[in-house]
């Protein structure tokens, strides 16, 4: 099967936005620091909430891992956020 190579760089700019938004973002995320995450594709999770709050624990190389106040540890990929499926805010 034949892919144009106009495709292929059009893909090329794709991916390296993406990964220069995951960058910024991993560059203003810092581990100790508490974050409120927010789903907002639309559709709640099972419990029916939509936003998630807790402690940055630890940057993996394609996510992030979150620990609530509660003790339960929740991981994110970083792959959502650069594509507008979550929005993360520090809070105060």
């Amino acid at each position: 099967m034949f892919v144009s190579s106009r495709w292929q760089r059009e893909r090329k700019k794709e991916v390296e936005s993406i990964q220069q938004k995951i960058k910024r973002l991993d560059d203003s995320l810092f581990e100790g620091k508490k974050y409120k995450v927010r789903y907002i594709a639309g559709i709640k999770n099972s419990k029916g909430t939509t936003n998630f709050e807790g402690t940055l624990i630890k940057k993996m190389d394609k996510y992030y891992i979150f620990k609530s106040i509660l003790g339960y540890k929740e991981c994110f990929l970083k792959i959502d956020f650069a594509i507008g499926e979550y929005s993360i805010k520090e809070v105060g």
